[in-house]
């Protein structure tokens, strides 16, 4: 009868420690993500026809995956298995000839969004009146480092881009988006 309590207690024990993570090799590493965006043909005619509010636009980019970066493989991890995000900062560059900053838009906001709902948008990045002679714009990220923790272990992400249009732009405008982390995760077995 006095064996069943020790028993108990020896199982229990031995169901904790197989369960436990193995802190000490957890790994630790910067990623820069650099992904190149377009946003594609806006009609002249929109800031100049009758229809009230239609100035507004969304757009989305095509779908990235932060397991595409080499870090991942470097540090012999994966997305999946990260277990602390730290953001750090966003930074929104043009990357076109035609275009020589954003003073065409007012009221930017760009979002970190699921293709597939995995995980609701995160704010990363907003300016109500960008500087008109600016091509380029680095700013702390953001949103919570829970909600990218999030993201980053569901992979696949995409921008969307929201504005109003104040002139006329070009028929497609590229730029590039870089988000840099502080990440920690499990290393492969």
């Amino acid at each position: 009868m006095k064996f069943i309590p020790y028993a108990f207690i020896l199982l229990l024990l031995a169901g904790i420690q197989s369960s436990c993570k193995k802190l000490d090799q957890l790994v630790s590493f910067n990623l820069d993500t650099r992904d190149t965006v377009q946003w594609i043909g806006i009609p002249d005619t929109v800031i100049s026809d009758t229809f009230n509010n239609n100035e507004g636009f969304i757009i989305l980019s095509k779908e990235f995956k932060f397991s595409d970066y080499a870090k991942f493989k470097t540090n012999k991890t994966s997305p999946a298995q990260i277990e602390d995000v730290q953001a750090l900062t966003f930074t929104l560059e043009l990357n076109d000839d035609t275009v020589t900053n954003y003073s065409f838009c007012k009221d930017l906001e760009i979002y970190l969004v699921s293709p597939n709902n995995a995980f609701q948008e995160i704010l990363i990045y907003e300016n109500p009146f960008p500087v008109p002679t600016q091509s380029s714009f680095v700013a702390e990220i953001d949103g919570a480092n829970a909600e990218f923790l999030k993201a980053i272990q569901k992979n696949d992400y995409q921008f969307k881009s929201q504005f109003i249009l104040q002139n006329f732009i070009p028929d497609t405008i590229t730029m590039n988006m870089q988000m840099t982390f502080r990440l920690k995760g499990q290393p492969n077995e």
